[in-house]
């Protein structure tokens, strides 16, 4: 049976994690009996307790909403949310244990409010839960975004508001959004429709060289062709 999760809440921050009580079990004896502290770091300059980014390498800046990062694809992303670094330290000798390969996911919110200023409730699916790689790359390997059923099972859905990750480790985590998604995400906002954001979508020239544009250039040109085509043999 699924033992109860361990619910422990950052103060004056949004951030959350849930360990499943097999967590202790992945840890050595000689860690448990000098004891454990769970350390969480909101790497966010907007957050009431951002820390310097010493954690992971970086300065809380580069780790910030907006921030472009590189996705071991070799993709430059875009982070949608601030950094939660999550660590086991042993009291005793202050070394970080090492978790991971856990069969029962351990559940992290990143943030409980929306993503990027969007008009859209968090966790919609064009964001996608990363972690902090050992190259400094972000990556999804071992994290996924948790669904609303798994969070509601284990907190109550008065608690189950936010980004929620559900992981097999614990490392640094954020949610990212590539370029190609943030483009569909702008043009598919009711808002867009308006007479000015109309305007400054056609005064603003870049986005139509950048390489999505280009593949909806050719597409567009091929269907054009093929409907062209299509009409001839009718006519004929």
């Amino acid at each position: 049976a699924t033992r109860a999760y361990i619910q422990v809440v950052l103060d004056s921050s949004p951030a959350a994690v849930m360990l499943p009580g097999s967590v202790a079990d992945a840890l050595p004896d000689s860690a448990r009996a000098g004891g454990l502290a769970l350390v969480m770091t909101s790497i966010d300059p907007n957050a009431t307790n951002a820390g310097n980014g010493s954690a992971t390498g970086f300065a809380a800046a580069e780790l910030s909403p907006g921030a472009v990062v590189r996705s071991t694809d070799g993709d430059e992303v875009q982070l949608a949310t601030g950094v939660l670094d999550v660590s086991i330290l042993s009291i005793e000798s202050g070394e970080v244990q090492e978790i991971k390969n856990m069969s029962e996911p351990i559940f992290i919110r990143i943030t409980a409010d929306r993503i990027l200023g969007a008009d859209v409730p968090v966790g919609a699916g064009y964001a996608r839960c990363v972690h902090l790689a050992s190259d400094s790359s972000w990556s999804t390997d071992g994290v996924r975004n948790a669904t609303l059923e798994e969070v509601v099972a284990v907190l109550g859905p008065e608690a189950a508001s936010g980004v929620w990750c559900a992981s097999t480790h614990l490392t640094p985590f954020a949610q990212i959004i590539d370029f190609f998604e943030s483009l569909v995400l702008d043009c598919t906002n009711v808002n867009v429709l308006s007479a000015d954001n109309l305007r400054a979508l056609l005064d603003e020239s870049q986005w139509r060289q950048e390489p999505p544009a280009i593949v909806l250039w050719c597409t567009l040109g091929v269907l054009a062709l093929l409907l062209l085509l299509a009409w001839r043999e009718e006519i004929g």
